[in-house]
């Protein structure tokens, strides 16, 4: 029924993946909407969020499983924090998170590891080698990445839980104001279930 006419191609659906043609700022308002309106209690909603974008910073196709573990544990909303971690684990912004990790990570650890060799790692090197490349970047990656999913979760679930609270609460006061005019119109319409 909702199907298009024409089908995207592999290549336009990869695109739409990456950077959604209607742009970033309208889908992430979409997608907030939609995430508020998901059943469940405040607490429920902000800690499926916030375990949503703890986990979007583990590599690529492992963040949405963690994410719905965390959020089953900490009893968050699961679908909140898969839709969470699947625009922020965007594979556009993979890279740059990665590099962010690593380097906290090795500031961390003391400069264990040689961040400037991490553009350069091959394939070939990571199976030829497994242990230096992870003695030379692994190590470092893992520390980053813990140290940012911990760190993020409170400050996420916080500011979330408060704009979660007032978006809920403005909802119901509209809710309330459309239900009293429409009982209002009714009255003077002469309804006779409202008499």
């Amino acid at each position: 029924m909702f199907a298009r006419r024409k089908k995207h191609t592999f290549l336009q659906r990869l695109r739409e993946m990456i950077w959604p043609r209607q742009g970033m700022l309208r889908t992430i308002s979409y997608y907030w909407h939609r995430i508020n309106r998901l059943p469940g209690s405040t607490y429920s909603i902000s800690a499926g969020i916030a375990s949503g974008v703890s986990m979007s910073i583990m590599p690529l196709g492992i963040s949405t499983v963690f994410a719905g573990l965390l959020a089953l544990s900490v009893r968050g909303n699961i679908a909140a924090a898969l839709i969470v971690a699947a625009i922020i684990g965007n594979p556009f912004f993979a890279g740059p998170i990665a590099a962010t990790e690593v380097a906290l990570g090795n500031f961390i650890l003391g400069g264990l590891a040689e961040v400037d060799r991490v553009v350069t790692i091959s394939l070939t090197q990571l199976f030829s080698d497994p242990v230096g490349v992870f003695k030379n970047i692994g190590l470092s990656y893992i520390v980053g990445t813990l140290t940012i999913a911990t760190v993020s979760w409170p400050i996420i679930y916080f500011s979330v839980y408060r704009a979660v609270d007032r978006f809920r609460k403005r909802r119901l006061e509209r809710m309330k104001r459309r239900q009293t005019v429409s009982e209002i119109s009714a009255v003077d319409a002469g309804d006779p279930k409202l008499l």
